[in-house]
């Protein structure tokens, strides 16, 4: 069981959360009709767990995604696929590195704002006492040099409990691993540094990236990465309850829009 982190870190807990509740979609996102977005649900958010050669035959009753996920782009992910839940990749206790990757648009900062959200509204990852979302475009994330850079709302006490602790009780959720510039994804830099453990050994660490970006991670930590996730976006079926329900009114470009996306399968392709 962690070990239960009290005093300073309650503050910073408490002020996460607060942040994590004023978040709202974008301006961006609002323009376009929403589904599934009601908090119990988790369409959209679709995932598959990518076996690794010593993992084959293991998870056999399930179906193999692998083949409806490959569009013939550079971001492509090959390999055995099943279907993994979210709240279950949110809440597993397996493990301390796991990497998540998908296309550019496909959901990445999707998955962990969703995952903050829940956190903060108590539904998932109660095992944690923090979670921290670093968005690493961000400038003062981004050139950060030390831990105390990374945690910029906590008090310097809640910073020395955090350190003590080696971050015991803290998921760390490193998002957008491809917005750093290639030296800081292979050189030495603090975000190397917390994936490999050497800084912050005891805190789970949720990586996202582009497939394009993360080949070194795979090289040098793949037997630290204890779960592998793709974000698969829109499937077939939900590509088609979208257009159903957003063009309910207009039955006849429903059926255009279908014959259309038949004919041109590049760009049907390209829904996720």
């Amino acid at each position: 069981p962690c070990q239960k982190l009290t005093g300073p870190l309650d503050e910073y807990s408490k002020e996460l959360k607060s942040q994590y509740d004023k978040w709202q979609l974008s301006d961006a996102l609002t323009k376009f009709p929403q589904l599934g977005r009601d908090k119990n649900k988790n369409k959209y958010i679709n995932l598959a767990l990518i076996g690794r050669a010593q993992d084959e035959g293991v998870g056999e009753h399930k179906k193999d995604i692998a083949k409806t996920t490959i569009h013939g782009n550079i971001d492509d992910i090959a390999g055995r696929k099943t279907h993994i839940e979210f709240d279950d990749v949110a809440s597993s206790d397996e493990g301390r590195l796991v990497l998540i990757e998908g296309a550019p648009g496909i959901g990445k900062t999707s998955f962990a704002w969703k995952l903050c959200k829940k956190w903060a509204s108590g539904e998932i990852c109660s095992q944690y006492k923090l979670v921290v979302f670093l968005k690493l475009r961000d400038k003062k994330v981004r050139n950060a040099k030390e831990i105390s850079d990374l945690f910029y709302l906590a008090s310097k006490e809640a910073i020395q409990e955090i350190k003590r602790t080696d971050g015991e009780g803290i998921l760390l959720l490193l998002e957008g691993y491809d917005e750093l510039s290639s030296e800081m994804r292979t050189d030495d830099s603090i975000f190397l540094d917390i994936i490999s453990g050497d800084e912050l050994r005891r805190a789970k660490v949720i990586v996202t990236s582009r497939p394009t970006a993360s080949e070194f991670l795979l090289a040098r930590y793949r037997n630290q990465i204890s779960q592998h996730i793709e974000i698969l976006g829109f499937t077939t079926e939900n590509v088609e309850e979208y257009l159903q329900t957003v063009l309910a009114h207009d039955q006849d470009l429903l059926r255009s829009l279908r014959e259309y996306l038949k004919c041109y399968p590049h760009i049907q392709n390209m829904l996720y």
